[in-house]
């Protein structure tokens, strides 16, 4: 506590305005927009890594959330003063960070993928450790969550990578079991805390969804591996951009479908499985089609 102490006495306006930009690089929009470009427009296999980086490390997260169940900083030290615009996205437990798992998730693949650009891959470890800050700036993380989050992101990161690329298609199978298995446990392991009381309803949905989005990501992946095929081809900038552009609209579409319903937490699940669905094996098969005509 004696740290974000230290930091919430060295605010200034721009520093509240930079460090509130910079947690945006730990948003689940930002992790979306930069899997389904690559997947689409780049590198499905880089784009793979990201993904299942972000799954198996947000299970773990995700999971130690519910079972310590540590409150927010400025919930445990009422003398702390969180930056306010953070405070409406600090809603859930604190340890570990889920900004900076999110954060770190994407941009330790980029920087193994492009390691021989040395000065970009320094750039990804920079944005890595400015998110983690800003969380710690803001009020909203203690130390302990960022650092956890990185580290579990870092080995969940090197174990996918190491694998995907030592042994394929196997890998990535196997891959897909344990993450299909862990979103199922997540379930489970939510809905009986939550019927013992021990955490509140809200606490559930964030597991169904989380597991939702996960199972998208594997049933999509395995499906769009045997049924499409899709291989992101080297288009002009302005083909790419058409091709981005309808993806994303697609995208918001599915995402939004929350708009037509009553707060239904299988429905939730569904929609966030159905998001990613859409972005792993529809969509994909849309363009795969397409070009055949």
């Amino acid at each position: 506590m004696e740290f974000l102490h230290f930091l919430e006495g060295i605010r200034t306006s721009f520093g509240n305005v930079f460090f509130s930009a910079c947690t945006v690089l730990g948003s689940e929009i930002a992790l979306i927009a930069l899997f389904a470009i690559n997947y689409w427009c780049v590198d499905k296999k880089f784009a793979y890594e990201i993904g299942a980086s972000y799954f198996m490390s947000g299970l773990l997260v995700q999971g130690l959330k519910i079972t310590f169940r540590v409150p927010r900083p400025f919930v445990r030290d009422t003398t702390l003063t969180p930056v306010e615009s953070a405070v409406s996205g600090a809603t859930g437990y604190s340890f570990p960070s889920a900004h900076t798992q999110t954060s770190a998730s994407a941009l330790i693949p980029a920087a193994y993928e492009y390691r021989k650009h040395r000065l970009f891959s320094a750039f990804c470890i920079l944005l890595i450790i400015l998110t983690g800050m800003s969380r710690m700036y803001l009020g909203v993380h203690t130390p302990t969550d960022v650092i956890t989050a990185f580290l579990l992101t870092l080995v969940s990161t090197a174990v996918i990578v190491y694998a995907r690329r030592m042994h394929g298609d196997k890998a990535a199978h196997i891959i897909n079991i344990i993450l299909t298995a862990g979103a199922v446990i997540s379930v489970i392991y939510g809905a009986v805390l939550n019927s013992k009381g021990i955490i509140e309803y809200k606490y559930l949905a964030d597991c169904i969804k989380s597991a939702g989005a996960c199972l998208g990501f594997t049933v999509g992946v395995f499906l769009e591996k045997r049924c499409a095929d899709f291989t992101p081809s080297h288009h002009s900038f302005g083909k790419s951009a058409v091709r981005m552009l309808l993806g994303f609209i697609g995208t918001g579409i599915v995402y939004c479908t929350k708009l037509l319903y009553e707060d239904i937490l299988f429905l939730d699940g569904l929609r966030y499985f159905l998001t990613v669905f859409w972005i792993t094996f529809l969509y994909p098969l849309i363009i795969k089609k397409s070009e055949k005509i």
